[in-house]
């Protein structure tokens, strides 16, 4: 659950109030069921008896989706979204209006504070791709305006006209909090990569890069495209599921697969960059959720000539 800490200049009641709702598909119910027990607890008379179809109780997924509590599982490579909305008070005390409600964001990783763009009008939306793991924290600041009509006070001996009652002098003041909601971010693939020079004569040599992909989340997952992304041609040697479909992966599954990365052309040896490439997954959630995962430029090994 996202903690949430509200700093103010005073302890004088806000007249603005800040929801905030991470947008996200929702996951699917499940819930446990109990073992039905082997014999019967009373003697039946089956000849007496209608034939029951036998049920399934112990199919875990129920025909229900749920929202995640709060801002749920949060996966490096899912764009983090976000809305933010501001709202006047409905129990405004009387001569108190609140005016100009300015919302704005940042995000602060393990490494550094970014400023969020924010769309919309009433409902603010914030988008943030997540590149790290660990801590992140969304700080949002509301600033607005607040006037109090003031009466102009009577002179002594007079009394106040219906007319200079409804004239007053408004004292406007700008006021702010800040709320900060925490959350953390985690690896749903786990990547494992090797590769092997082929004998060639060839100062660039063929190589074989075999690629090792594991969910370690407890949730499912499916793996709709990997590709990789280089200087040298690559062609897709293996795979330990069809190639041309998404590849579900339930928790702890591994998906293999092996690239055959060709020789560089002569006449870009000396401008290309000499490592292999990037490794690009596209993975959904089970209810659809994207999340798109690079891997860094991986090295080639030392050349050996044959």
């Amino acid at each position: 659950m996202p903690r949430e800490r509200a700093l103010s200049e005073a302890k004088e009641p806000h007249f603005v109030i800040l929801k905030v709702l991470r947008l996200c598909r929702p996951t699917l119910s499940t819930h446990a069921t109990a073992p039905l027990p082997t014999t019967p607890s009373l003697p039946t008379a089956p000849s007496l008896l209608a034939p029951i179809p036998a049920e399934d109780d112990t199919f875990p997924l129920q025909p229900l989706l749920t929202l995640p509590p709060s801002f749920g599982n949060v996966f490096i490579g899912e764009t983090f979204r976000c809305c933010l909305h501001a709202s006047i008070t409905s129990e405004l005390p009387d001569g108190v209006n609140v005016s100009d409600v300015r919302v704005e964001a940042e995000m602060q990783t393990p490494t550094q504070k970014l400023g969020l763009e924010l769309t919309g009008e009433d409902a603010r939306i914030v988008e943030f791709e997540l590149k790290e793991e660990g801590l992140h924290v969304l700080a949002v600041t509301v600033s607005y305006l607040q006037s109090l009509a003031v009466p102009p006070l009577p002179e002594s001996g007079k009394t106040t006209s219906i007319a200079e009652k409804a004239t007053a002098t408004i004292a406007a003041r700008e006021r702010s909090f800040r709320k900060l909601y925490q959350f953390t971010s985690s690896h749903c693939l786990l990547i494992r990569t090797k590769a092997t020079l082929l004998p060639s004569p060839s100062p660039s040599q063929s190589l074989i890069l075999e690629a090792q992909i594991e969910n370690v989340s407890d949730s499912p997952l499916v793996l709709s495209e990997l590709t990789l992304n280089g200087a040298r041609p690559a062609k897709t040697l293996y795979h330990n599921d069809d190639g041309d479909r998404a590849m579900p992966l339930k928790s702890r599954d591994v998906v293999q697969v092996a690239f055959l990365v060709g020789e560089e052309e002569e006449g870009e040896r000396e401008t290309k960059d000499k490592g292999i490439g990037q490794l690009v997954l596209r993975w959904r959630s089970a209810c659809g959720e994207l999340g798109v995962l690079r891997t860094g430029r991986l090295g080639a090994p030392a050349s050996v000539v044959g």
